[in-house]
């Protein structure tokens, strides 16, 4: 799985826990945009990305 793929799951994931439904093209860009402010860190600091994204919508990831 790459980097950008699994930001794409972790937006679906989050955006759907908080009730909300992304189009397509919505999810990729931000999968996009976290992947690359990501690419090169450790799994720690992905991680950490995955979490923020979820805490942000006010969910658990």
């Amino acid at each position: 799985m790459t980097l950008e793929d699994r930001f794409k799951s972790a937006v679906r994931r989050a955006y759907g826990a908080a009730g909300v439904r992304l189009q397509e093209h919505h999810a990729d860009s931000l999968a996009s945009v976290y992947a690359n402010w990501a690419q090169g860190a450790d799994e720690g600091v992905v991680a950490r990305v995955e979490r923020a994204l979820a805490a942000s919508l006010g969910v658990r990831a």
